[in-house]
């Protein structure tokens, strides 16, 4: 029994491969898995514990200089993408999919682990014969016995793609993170193309920078909402959609922005830092 969390956990782990097995851990399945006896979804908890795991297991192989695992390192997942042709039709779980973001990133910075997602439908004879077989592809959808691997194919617009944007003046329209670079300019946008509400969120009140941009879009005709607040507190978020339609315009639209940079490779990040 290990913590998860901790990389010098794994360390022992590695070490009993080499001392029991007489030779290196040669690949790992991590099961990513929903657990149907708890709910539709893993909990938020379970969710961290998992997240928190792998990046102590990357920072441990890293520790170890680990650079190949011959047979990989397989993510399973249930119900984390869809494999229809238009995406309608298969419900996706957006706690499975996350798995996904962070392990394509794994795949992407450390290649040579061979990082491979399988996404099962329950279906433990064709996961098996997944995982038994080598193969090319490293995004994997099992459903009904069959595999399905993802592929870049090209969008067809629907309707006319040259149609201009036409905001109504009776809305609003948030913008998380409102008062940094990207949400200052975005509000800016909204405004030439005839928004006339716009709700700016930011943890903190506006520089003079923002505060001039915030005149340049007033000028345009557009009322300015400043509301200072963190859009990750639950309470707040839910205070200010009660707002719309009452002391602000219905809300019509919303720009997620809000961020904070603080990268690095997955080799060199803690969980306090991640």
């Amino acid at each position: 029994k290990i913590a998860g969390g901790q990389s010098q956990h794994w360390d022992r782990l590695l070490d009993f491969f080499v001392e029991a097995v007489a030779g290196p851990c040669d690949g790992i399945v991590w099961l990513l898995d929903k657990d149907d006896d708890v709910g539709h979804s893993l909990h938020a908890d379970d969710t961290e514990h998992h997240c928190s795991s792998l990046l102590a297991l990357l920072t441990a192989l890293s520790q170890r200089d680990v650079k190949h695992l011959p047979r990989g390192l397989q993510m399973i997942t249930r119900g984390a993408v869809s494999v229809s042709a238009n995406g309608e039709g298969e419900m996706v779980d957006a706690r499975q999919s996350q798995y996904w973001g962070l392990s394509r990133v794994v795949g992407a910075e450390m290649p040579a682990l061979g990082c491979r997602l399988i996404d099962g439908d329950g279906d433990v004879s064709s996961l098996v014969d997944v995982l038994m077989n080598d193969t090319q592809e490293n995004q994997i959808a099992i459903r009904d016995g069959r595999i399905a691997g993802a592929r870049l194919v090209p969008l067809k617009p629907t309707g006319d793609s040259k149609q201009e944007l036409k905001l109504g003046a009776d809305g609003s329209y948030l913008i998380t993170g409102g008062l940094g670079m990207l949400g200052r300019q975005a509000a800016l946008w909204l405004a030439r193309r005839g928004a006339r509400h716009v709700v700016l969120v930011s943890r903190r009140p506006p520089n003079e920078s923002a505060q001039e941009v915030i005149d340049q879009i007033q000028l345009l005709g557009c009322t300015v909402h400043v509301h200072q607040g963190d859009v990750s507190d639950r309470d707040k978020v839910e205070s200010l959609v009660n707002s719309f339609g009452k002391s602000i315009p219905p809300l019509r639209g919303v720009i997620h922005t809000a961020g904070v940079l603080d990268d690095a490779l997955l080799s060199e990040q803690t969980w306090e830092r991640f």
